[in-house]
């Protein structure tokens, strides 16, 4: 966001006038980070999904995984790797009054051999 101040407004007594311009939304990256913890012996994994932008304005997120959408509001969203449910692809929707963008990531299963 680019923030221009001017003066004087109009015709009339002195004042400023306030111009915001709004760019384009712009994804950086979207990266999965890898959380275990202990909860009564049990090992609990779970992938945090994040959505890193560089732009500094308010944005609208949206996850969405194989075309349904998981949640709206949050640059992250979290991945329980307990289930096999998990697989599939992820994207992060983006948006502004300028427009929008997404970037995906997609979790498939590891074939052990052995």
């Amino acid at each position: 966001m680019k923030e221009l101040i001017t003066a004087p407004v109009g015709h009339g007594p002195k004042g400023s006038l306030k111009v915001l311009v709004i760019e384009l939304p712009v994804i950086t990256e979207v990266k999965g980070i890898l959380l275990q913890q202990s909860v009564k012996g049990e090992d609990k994994r779970e992938l945090l999904l994040l959505c890193n932008t560089a732009n500094r304005h308010p944005l609208e997120y949206a996850w969405i995984k194989d075309g349904e959408t998981l949640t709206r509001g949050t640059d992250r969203v979290n991945v329980s790797l307990e289930e096999n449910t998990a697989v599939g692809e992820y994207e992060c929707h983006v948006s502004n009054l300028a427009g929008s963008a997404k970037k995906s990531l997609v979790l498939s299963p590891v074939v052990q051999t052995g």
